[in-house]
């Protein structure tokens, strides 16, 4: 009996430490498979909903950060400053988020997906940049052209494979919550069939069993509330997105939305729910329900352009990004593009218009590239000035209608509009018609983009008749002044009024005018001593009377007695009528004040003459340098710093002198690039003291040239005498003398300072002036032909004796320049 108890008892025992370990394994198993689930459902979170933020916040700073702030500059909404820093915030964001993006990647989105946003990332960070700089020029109308459609299309691209990987995660998501929904049922029927094997093999420990299995739901129902706590996430994802988005079942009924969807369309959300999608797509039968669903399932995913009608009636259009959900439906993405498809219609309105005004307009418009020079567009107005054909027109560059002389100018334009910033540049040119006339263009010349490459939009005004009447207007004007300024008399020309019209030079300095502005002002008034005499002499002349005296005189301002000589004249306009008088006089007073006689000749000088201070500065100069300053501009500047860098030395040196010793300084020096003079510094003294220094500079430029052409002459005709015994002369093309052997001066006796620069028939007998005449013209009309001669000579004592001899024209040779004649006496 104790033994079947024992027995019993070890067996009830083996049983319960079974029953218990069973429920131990049991209960560790499904301690397990909470614990992974659990960590699936973490996992799930991790790599879903964190790189889903990330994606979705690329595309709203790519759209609102950088797309909304430039258009908002566009627009004149937005200052450039702020734009700028936009731009600045939006990369820095979009920089910082796809690079921690990239490092969290997991298995579901393939590394070339990846990859291939990169490089579209990396594009359009290349046009923010040049976006950057247009920007920065604060040209909106550039910025507007720039942004749509070629950064906006860049942008989307890159929001569309943004979509697509959007797409993979919510899959992704769907996916593991219904793996998750099966992992629930199966651990579920594990824990009911152990349940149930618990209470048949033992009832006694049912408690236990179904202690576990309470701890167990607990468990399963923990899982559930992660699982539908992801749920919830990923819904207010949607809820809570930039775009509009729809989904829809399998028969495209609408089963949720976001609030983005109620403002766009005006319904709400439970007037959208249960609808169809062809309740509210204008164009969706563009495509069957059939076609439309097998077009998202063989593709995955669908871009499409659709007009949606909103509540109040109007349309919307948008662009819809579709995505299939397996076996529930499919996702729709909405993006508005109702702005963007206004845009591009103005902008082909305003290219339709403005094509229109370039084609019809007056104005003579020419576009050519400034790479090629090829003509890209000319208008009606150009086929009718220069006659020719629009065919012929489109083979042309820029040079066929310009003078050759002009074509290195026009290559010149064009690298400087390339190399610098400007935009607009205005020019006069000469072009020629194809009839072969000469015209005139003042041309505005406008730097464009024409098909993607740099060109010039050339606005011309036909200037020809104007420019023709111009010059010949000038040039009569010019030969009038011309002639009044630099007569030698004293002239006035007035009108009827006797007020200054034109002055010569001669009368301001007669009349110590200088200074004054006279011109349109009463002779009376500038000289408001003259008599009443002279005044019914004036009105004599205005009557028509020429009136004139050899002699004559009137009292300055000043009682001075001025002698002088007179003509007065009328003059008649065209009409016939007088319209005024001319004065012409002559002073006769035989002394002049020296200040008058000085300014007369320091202003009429050839030479350049400054008088130059203690402190080195200018206070006087007679001309402006050429290729320098004007006179105007070197009144008051350093002496020696508008001289050149090598220069400075030598002139500080002879002024420090000249201004100690009081002696006079002469030295020559470079006075600007390729002009040199010879400098005379004379000094000025008052009260025993240099106060002043005047410096003459007389331009020898020419005389160096010469003296170095006459040494390299010289050098030349040297060598060629050694080996020659004739008598050898060398002459300019006005045939003088510029270089003689020692021979002519034993032949002649004359010194070479005696002949040179002196005509060859110098010393030729007047009898044979006439051949000597005709050799020199016959050697001039054929150059490099030896032509010989005979004729007499007188030498220095008056002797007459014949010579014989050749000359060759070798002026065209660059290393001559010369006749070479050369004689013997016979």
């Amino acid at each position: 009996m104790d033994r079947e108890k024992t027995s019993g008892t070890v067996r009830l025992v083996t049983l319960i430490v079974v029953l218990c370990s069973f429920i131990i394994a049991v209960g560790a198993f499904g301690y397990f498979n909470l614990t992974k689930l659990n960590e699936t459902s973490k996992v799930n979170y991790t790599s879903r909903i964190v790189p889903i933020d990330q994606l979705t916040t690329i595309k709203q700073v790519y759209l609102r950060g950088i797309v909304k702030s430039t258009q908002a500059f566009a627009a004149g909404k937005q200052s450039k400053e702020a734009c700028l820093q936009e731009i600045k915030d939006a990369t820095t964001v979009l920089n910082q988020t796809w690079t921690t993006y990239k490092k969290s990647v997991n298995t579901l989105v393939s590394r070339q997906s990846v990859h291939k946003i990169d490089d579209l990332m990396s594009e359009v960070g290349k046009s923010i940049e040049q976006l950057k700089r247009l920007v920065q020029t604060n040209d909106k109308a550039a910025v507007s052209a720039f942004v749509s459609p070629r950064l906006v299309t860049e942008i989307e691209d890159v929001v569309a494979q943004l979509n697509q990987l959007l797409t993979i995660y919510f899959d992704s998501m769907d996916r593991a919550y219904t793996q998750s929904q099966t992992d629930f049922q199966n651990l579920k029927f594990q824990f009911q069939l152990t349940l149930f094997s618990v209470i048949v093999v033992a009832l006694l420990l049912s408690i236990l069993v179904i202690r576990a299995i309470n701890k167990l739901i607990r468990a399963l129902k923990s899982s559930h509330l992660e699982t539908y706590k992801s749920d919830t996430r990923f819904r207010s994802f949607i809820q809570n997105a930039g775009d509009p988005i729809l989904i829809f079942d399998n028969n495209l009924r609408v089963v949720e939305l976001n609030d983005a969807v109620e403002v766009l369309l005006g319904y709400t959300k439970t007037e959208l729910l249960g609808k169809k999608a062809n309740e509210f797509v204008v164009d969706y039968f563009d495509v069957s329900e059939g076609e439309h669903i097998q077009l998202i399932r063989s593709k995955k995913s669908a871009i499409v352009e659709r007009k949606l009608k909103k509540k109040d009636g109007t349309f919307a259009l948008v662009e819809v990004n579709s995505t299939e959900q397996p076996g529930e439906g499919s996702i729709a993405i909405i993006r508005d593009i109702s702005e963007r498809k206004n845009t591009e219609k103005a902008l082909q309105e305003s290219d339709e218009k403005y094509r229109y005004l370039f084609k019809n307009s007056p104005a003579y418009n020419i576009i050519w590239e400034l790479e090629t020079f090829q003509i890209k567009e000319v208008n009606q107005a150009v086929l009718e000035r220069y006659g020719y054909s629009e065919e012929e027109w489109k083979t042309m560059n820029a040079f066929q209608y310009r003078p050759a002389e002009d074509h290195e100018k026009i290559r010149n334009f064009a690298n400087e509009m390339l190399q610098s910033d400007l935009k607009i540049i205005q020019n006069t040119w000469r072009h020629m018609t194809k009839q072969g006339d000469e015209v005139w263009m003042e041309i505005t010349s406008h730097k464009i983009i024409y098909e993607g490459r740099p060109a010039i939009l050339s606005l011309a005004n036909d200037v020809t008749h104007q420019r023709k009447a111009a010059f010949e207007l000038q040039e009569k004007k010019e030969q009038l002044k011309l002639f009044i300024d630099h007569s030698p008399a004293a002239l006035a020309m007035l009108d009827t009024n006797m007020c200054y019209l034109e002055t010569s030079k001669r009368w301001i300095t007669d009349y110590g005018l200088h200074g004054q502005q006279i011109i349109g002002k009463s002779h009376y008034e500038i000289f408001p001593e003259i008599p009443p005499r002279w005044k019914a002499i004036h009105q004599s002349a205005l009557s028509g009377n020429q009136e004139k005296s050899d002699e004559d005189y009137f009292i300055r301002k000043d009682g001075k007695k001025e002698w002088i000589k007179w003509q007065i004249y009328p003059w008649h306009k065209a009409t016939g009528e007088i319209g005024g008088i001319v004065m012409m006089t002559e002073v006769l007073t035989e002394r002049k004040s020296a200040q008058e006689l000085f300014q007369y000749q320091f202003e009429n000088s050839p030479d350049i003459i400054l008088i130059v201070n203690r402190l080195y500065r200018i206070e006087k100069i007679n001309r402006s340098v050429e290729g320098g300053l004007s006179a105007e501009d070197l009144v008051g500047r350093d002496s020696i710093d508008v001289l050149p860098e090598e220069t400075r030395a030598m002139a500080m040196d002879a002024l420090e002198k000249c201004f100690k010793t009081g002696e006079n300084i002469e030295f020559e020096h470079l006075l600007r690039p390729g002009m040199y003079v010879r400098s005379r510094f004379a000094p000025i003294i008052n009260e025993e003291h240099v106060t002043h220094v005047m410096i003459f500079a007389t331009d020898i430029t020419d005389m160096r040239k010469t003296n170095l052409e006459l040494q390299q002459n010289e050098y030349k005709l040297r060598m060629l005498t050694e080996q020659i015994s004739d008598a050898i002369i060398l002459l300019n093309e006005r045939a003088e003398i510029v270089y003689i052997t020692s021979v002519v001066t034993k032949v002649t006796g004359f010194e070479s300072t005696d002949l040179l620069h002196k005509h060859v028939t110098h010393f030729i007998v007047p009898e044979d002036l006439a051949a000597g005449q005709k050799v020199i013209e016959q050697s001039l009309s054929l150059p490099g032909v030896s032509l010989s001669f005979q004729f007499r000579i007188r030498d220095v004592h008056g002797n007459i004796f014949a010579i014989r001899g050749d000359a060759v024209n070798q002026l065209n040779d660059p290393n001559v320049k010369a006749f070479i004649v050369n004689f013997r006496v016979v």
